[in-house]
């Protein structure tokens, strides 16, 4: 088998096809379902830090100590 054209990672479903494995067909799917900007801009508020957000969590740790 081959490897997932999106992550580089899984081996591929099947060899026709649009190349992804399981996971990145999910992907794919909810991205589809909910409009790819959308699934985007959750992706990057859920997931992606700013730097406000990091600076916030230094700062957290060090008063821990």
């Amino acid at each position: 088998m081959t490897v997932c054209s999106f992550c580089q990672e899984n081996e591929k479903e099947e060899y026709w096809g649009d190349g992804l494995c399981v996971t990145c067909k999910d992907i794919k799917n909810i991205s589809k379902v909910y409009s790819f900007q959308k699934s985007l801009d959750i992706l990057r508020k859920v997931c992606l830090r700013n730097e406000t957000q990091l600076d916030n969590n230094v700062k957290r740790e060090l008063e821990k100590k």
